[in-house]
């Protein structure tokens, strides 16, 4: 009996040991993948384009058009600040639009949504508000006008986001459509836009749709290294598939010292995409990247080299 009960303790314990060597290689909830993730992430978005940056007076609306042309209704009567006190003079409102497939890696934004599932996205942007210093937010049963450029014929839906621990994006719908108009508004150069949306919310807003016919898909895809698994802490692949008039992009964490999930599910079967692998270590930036035919159903090796956020962004540009 003190045999089998020994046993039985044994094998217990190797099983928790298991579990344990597990979740010391995957990393998850590791403050130090956490700090890595956060680096990699300040790494990334240091080559993106600059927050967009408006002032405007705290006593009557105001009207604002971006760099690409969405058009935003600043109401200042919709903010209040996060601790109930006042409004200063003067609102800044900061501001981001992201409609190119390589702008996607350095905002470091996958377009998957919460329940896993792919989306297409035809614009993701950045909003949010400060009174000296101070973060706003819209109050209850309040919204901010905003119109949004018409990218795609697509009968596109808003989504809303936030980050992860590992600075993911998980998308959920809001189940607001987009609302498409015979004489949608048109500017100067015939672009056209959308009805106004309703904001209520600050940060992160997708112009998205799920994937329902636009693409067939494949299992799941995976890819390795020229020299076999280097020693990097943590890093993150993306999978850029660029359609007429959306963006899906796929991305995986990596776990270099288990090998978890170097692939990327759900891939689609036809077409052109961007592969970027990044990797960082020692407080430096590591990457490749390579245009891939999707219908080859492969991924070539990773060849990490040192780099800096602008040299790649110009390297993915030009493969674009």
């Amino acid at each position: 009996m003190k045999k089998s009960l020994f046993s039985i303790g044994f094998a217990v314990l190797a099983m928790l040991a298991s579990c344990s060597d597990k979740k010391e290689k995957t990393g998850n909830g590791s403050k130090t993948y956490l700090a890595d993730a956060a680096k990699l992430h300040e790494l990334l978005t240091s080559g993106d384009e600059p927050l967009q940056t408006f002032e405007v007076p705290s006593n009557k609306t105001s009207e604002i058009t971006a760099k690409k042309g969405t058009f935003l209704r600043i109401d200042p009567s919709v903010f209040e600040t996060e601790d109930g006190q006042p409004l200063a003079d003067k609102i800044s409102i900061g501001f981001r639009e992201i409609t190119q497939a390589p702008e996607f890696v350095f905002a470091d934004i996958r377009t998957s949504s919460v329940n896993h599932k792919n989306t297409l996205a035809a614009g993701v942007y950045f909003l949010e508000a400060k009174s000296d210093g101070k973060t706003l937010r819209i109050k209850s049963g309040k919204a901010l006008n905003i119109d949004f450029r018409r990218f795609s014929t697509k009968r596109m839906e808003l989504f809303v986001s936030n980050r992860d621990s590992l600075q993911n994006m998980n998308w959920m719908p809001s189940n607001k459509s987009f609302k498409r108009v015979g004489n949608a508004k048109v500017v100067d150069d015939g672009e056209q836009y959308y009805m106004p949306m309703q904001i209520n919310r600050l940060g992160w807003i997708g112009c998205n749709v799920f994937n329902r016919t636009s693409y067939e898909f494949s299992g799941p895809i995976s890819f390795d290294f020229v020299s076999g698994i280097p020693d990097f802490a943590f890093g993150k692949a993306y999978l850029l598939v660029e359609g007429r008039d959306t963006t899906m992009a796929l991305e995986t964490d990596l776990f270099f010292k288990g090998k978890d999930d170097m692939m990327f599910t759900e891939v689609p079967t036809e077409g052109n995409a961007l592969f970027v692998c990044t990797a960082i270590k020692q407080g430096k930036l590591f990457a490749f990247a390579s245009k891939v035919d999707l219908s080859d159903s492969k991924l070539p090796k990773v060849k990490f080299e040192q780099t800096t956020a602008k040299e790649l962004f110009a390297k993915i540009k030009a493969l674009k």
